[in-house]
């Protein structure tokens, strides 16, 4: 490796101060190869993505709704967000580990950029809060003065060495994603210099060299791998517009804080890692988009006549027996319900990264469990059906990060959400203890999840189904109600106006009791609708169903409060057990307390 030796100071995340962070267009040592907009590209489309929540526990139903939901209040863009990278020449390059400096001042820019920030901005010391306080204080006035003003470099740079920041060599989801996306940059820019990709450790996946010789054939030779702390006099890096979007002002790069409704989630331009993760969720660097053409282009070189799948393919994609493997309990109910709608299961063990791209390509529905191989739907086709078999345990912890692929992709993304494979399904696994823990699903959440597929592939047909409900729902017309759905009801489980329907049905004909346990069914599916709500408490109360009433009352309160405490108001109802009276504000809340401490003692 030519360069010269990294200095002895040591560089990190700690060590950074509202004084050392390295600014484009207000520091020196960097230079753009062109002059390119870096301005970032709203999109005619947002991540296409839903959530079905198949969990036997109400409160891990009630918790993950609210993820779900919090998501779609606060962190949704009314549209996705590309943002331009290009390439420039910085001088005197340190990097140590995952952080780049320029000038020993910290640069930030991609996937390590991210993993600063998030280093920078934990503030457990009264010190450390300090020093993020002046960071940020510091991003305020430097912003505003920020013109963006990026010299461009005067001669051909194109042999200098590039230098590609890689979290590890192992994951096939971060190299994947932070990664490899820059090799198609280098061929954008057609450089030939060395490929330098830095990474902290030795370890490496075998997918490393596939996705390598695979994929970029032409640039095998140049990609060399460094693993200790080097410094270079100069070198190529990636200038990435999305954290230049933090350090620049409206006139320079126009705000995109409109779409997203302002929040402690978002604040646009503020530096914080809660809007910069809300930012990653909705867009995506161009170059993962170049990437995917790459590969579908390679697909399309490499392909054999003979191979070629005579309709769209309907993927299982399942993992081989591993001590790692974080299985599915009643898989074989799974695999029997995709069997009979076409469905393949495949092994992405069994192909190498562009045979699974190819597989990917062809597809118009995948289900998969959460992992690493849910980085290929990068490569699906748009409108492919995503299914993501996941856990409350899971989306807590990784919500989100798949958004940019099915981004970029166009895919329609759905996380069908299911039990642990735990003893306890009240307990949340805990992930430092036990890691990510197995799935387990029911008959009920297999031919749910059959009902959701079969929507998919025959929309039409669907559409018109639903349309025939309704209008002999509001007919009331309930005999013929009742004869679709005893004819369609396994293809309308998914939906609770089905299960609306079936109560109104039952009701029509005097079964109040079965009409109560078809609303139980339509609030499990749909725990925000207010008068569904509504109408599942009042029957519950009239028939003196008191389990009903309090599972009804439990999601009401959890979902709508204010509106539950005045729906119980109105009906001269206590308060369920669990829910504390409103407490008032200010003097009257001291007032308040006192007396219930008085009464406590």
């Amino acid at each position: 490796m030519t360069g010269e030796s990294p200095r002895k100071s040591k560089i990190s995340a700690q060590a950074i101060r509202h004084g050392n962070i390295f600014w484009p267009g207000r520091d020196d040592g960097i230079q753009r190869l062109d002059d390119r907009p870096l301005a970032p590209e709203i999109l005619d489309h947002g991540v296409d993505i839903e959530a079905f929540f198949a969990l036997s526990s109400q409160s891990h139903r009630q918790h993950a709704t609210n993820i779900f939901k919090r998501y779609k209040r606060f962190r949704a863009f009314n549209a996705g967000v590309a943002f331009p990278n290009t390439l420039a020449v910085a001088t005197d390059v340190r990097i140590s580990k995952t952080i780049t400096t320029i000038g020993n001042k910290y640069f930030f820019s991609g996937a390590s950029g991210g993993r600063m920030l998030v280093k920078m901005t934990r503030t457990d010391t009264p010190s450390k809060q300090k020093r993020l306080e002046k960071i940020i204080q510091s991003f305020e006035k430097r912003r505003a003065k920020n013109d963006l003003a990026i010299p461009i470099v005067d001669g051909d740079v194109r042999n200098l060495n590039l230098v590609i920041m890689a979290k590890n060599l192992f994951n096939f989801y971060h190299f994947t994603l932070e990664t490899l996306p820059s090799l198609a940059l280098y061929r954008e820019y057609n450089l030939t210099g060395l490929i330098i990709i830095h990474t902290a450790t030795k370890r490496q996946g075998d997918f490393v060299k596939d996705q390598v010789l695979s994929l970029f054939p032409e640039l095998a030779s140049r990609v060399a791998l460094q693993y200790a702390d080097i410094r270079l006099s100069k070198a190529l890096v990636v200038l990435d517009s999305k954290f230049l979007y933090f350090q620049t002002h409206d006139d320079q790069m126009p705000s995109i804080g409109d779409l997203c409704r302002k929040s402690w989630l978002w604040r646009d331009r503020d530096l914080d890692r809660q809007s910069h993760k809300t930012l990653t969720m909705n867009s995506y660097a161009q170059p993962l988009r170049m990437l995917r053409d790459r590969v579908v282009a390679r697909v399309q070189e490499t392909a054999d006549d003979q191979a070629a799948p005579a309709k769209p393919r309907r993927l299982y994609v399942r993992r081989k027996q591993t001590g790692r493997l974080r299985g599915i309990v009643n898989e074989d109910l799974l695999i029997e319900m995709l069997d009979g709608l076409g469905f393949e299961t495949v092994y992405f063990e069994d192909h190498n990264v562009l045979e699974q791209a190819r597989l990917m390509s062809q597809a118009e529905i995948v289900v998969s469990v959460h992992g690493a191989g849910m980085t290929n739907m990068l490569y699906v086709p748009e409108g492919c059906l995503v299914v993501e078999l996941s856990s409350l345990q899971i989306i807590m912890l990784r919500f989100g990060d798949f958004n940019p692929l099915a981004l970029a992709s166009k895919a329609k993304y759905l996380h069908f959400v299911v039990d642990h494979d735990w003893p306890d399904q009240e307990t949340i696994p805990d992930f430092k203890t036990n890691s990510i823990v197995g799935l387990k699903v029911d008959e009920l959440a297999v031919q749910q999840l059959r009902a959701r597929l079969l929507q998919h592939v025959e929309e039409v047909e669907f559409e018109t189904l639903m349309e025939e409900g309704r209008s002999l729902n509001d007919a009331s017309d309930f005999d013929a109600l009742g004869e679709l759905l005893d004819d369609y009801a396994g293809r309308l489980l998914h939906k609770a106006d089905m299960h609306v329907w079936a109560a109104n049905c039952a009701a029509s004909g005097g079964d109040f009791h079965g009409a109560l346990d078809h609303l139980l069914r339509a609030v499990r599916l749909a725990p925000m609708r207010q008068l569904l709500l509504e109408r599942g408490l009042l029957l519950a109360q009239r028939l003196g169903q008191q389990i009903a009433l309090d599972a009804i009352a439990s999601d009401y309160f959890c979902h709508s409060e204010a509106a539950a405490r005045s729906f119980f108001a109105e009906n001269g109802w206590g308060l369920p057990d669990g829910i504390e009276p409103d407490v008032p504000s200010g003097a009257e809340k001291q007032t308040y307390l006192q007396a219930v401490a008085d009464v406590t003692v």
